[in-house]
């Protein structure tokens, strides 16, 4: 990824090319997914809201500016 997010509303195969950095709520997160299922009708669960994300940095083989936020029920 060149820069930018991939989100993961459950458990995903992180590549080998992006590194473990926290686990934490992004505060931008619920913004993201309330336009989403208002404007696309995209089914978020409520959980997805006020959840935990694990966040990966990478992608160490390029730049290393991309981001993956994995849900997790912590």
């Amino acid at each position: 990824s060149k820069r930018g997010s991939v989100v993961a509303l459950g458990p995903i195969a992180i590549p080998a090319t992006y590194r473990y950095a926290c686990t934490y709520r992004p505060a931008h997160l619920e913004l993201t997914l309330t336009r989403l299922r208002a404007r696309y009708r995209f089914p978020v669960k409520k959980r997805h809201f006020v959840g935990w994300y694990r966040r990966y940095s990478g992608d160490l083989a390029d730049l290393g500016k991309g981001e993956i936020l994995e849900w997790t029920a912590k």
